[in-house]
């Protein structure tokens, strides 16, 4: 399925081309779906980078980029190239003869007002498909980040149930933590701040994000026997519910009781703060 859907057979790209954090890898087209399903299945090739995404921040000027191709068809990367050519500059580290392997992007920031800005890189490839990776990147003195005090993070199960939860202090540096003794199963973590004290959190007007993300293509991650290892999560201002509570795992939750929970042995121990 997740080849099915990155490769367009399943969706209408819309917005920004390629996958973007708004649409991701755009709007659901079932006749689309279907047809293809009935006409070639899900035996099909297609080209993925990683990482999905990267950020450049205020100094960095070089990334590394991998192409792979996924399948066993005929597909050759054609060209990698920017959505700004004056902006980024590709260049080939290890590269077999049909384009995949290792690129290096170097960024140029050239006189840009001072802000924070996006771009992206795009494979384009033999079938007529393309794939595509976004970055951020920074102009200017660096900006402090705020201290936005204590910030709930939840756990939920997937029924939507509430599975364990603490509240943490959040510094202006971020926070890195683990937590331990979790049941095997599909979650997705939910932090977010109660800044107006409504009994409410996931609401207009919060410093909120889900793990994983809101435009993940993944409602969940699943623990089965081993450890999982999450990337950052980065918590954004939400001026509005931009359709999102037309989901009901994306309309406002309850503050919880932290010391209620189904696994009370559940602990969760802050790394870095």
């Amino acid at each position: 399925m997740e080849a099915f859907i990155k490769s367009g057979f399943f969706t209408d790209d819309i917005g920004t081309e390629g996958k973007d954090d708004e649409f991701g890898y755009g709007l659901i087209n079932l006749d689309k779906a279907f047809t293809n399903l009935i006409d070639g299945g899900l035996d099909f090739t297609y080209a993925t980078i990683t990482p999905g995404s990267f950020v450049f921040g205020y100094t960095d000027t070089e990334k590394i980029i991998t192409v792979s191709k996924v399948g066993t068809g005929d597909l050759t990367v054609t060209q990698l190239v920017s959505s700004n050519s004056s902006l980024t500059s590709i260049s080939t580290i290890d590269v077999d003869s049909d384009g995949y392997g290792t690129y290096k992007v170097t960024l140029t920031r050239g006189e840009v007002p001072d802000g924070t800005y996006t771009g992206s890189i795009i494979a384009e490839l033999s079938d007529g498909t393309k794939s595509n990776v976004t970055f951020t990147y920074s102009s200017g003195a660096e900006r402090t980040s705020p201290e936005i005090g204590y910030v709930l993070a939840y756990l939920y199960d997937e029924n939507g149930d509430y599975y364990r939860g603490w509240r943490v202090q959040l510094g202006a540096g971020g926070l890195t933590f683990n937590v331990s003794d979790i049941d095997i199963g599909s979650y997705y973590w939910l932090f977010s701040t109660n800044i107006d004290s409504d009994g409410y959190i996931r609401g207009t007007g919060e410093i909120w994000e889900q793990y994983p993300e809101v435009t993940s293509q993944y409602e969940f991650f699943t623990l089965i026997d081993s450890d999982v290892e999450a990337t950052s999560v980065y918590l954004k201002t939400r001026s509005s519910g931009g359709g999102l509570s037309a989901s009901s795992m994306l309309s406002k939750l309850k503050v919880q009781n932290e010391a209620e929970a189904k696994n009370t042995k559940s602990k969760l121990t802050i790394i870095k703060n």
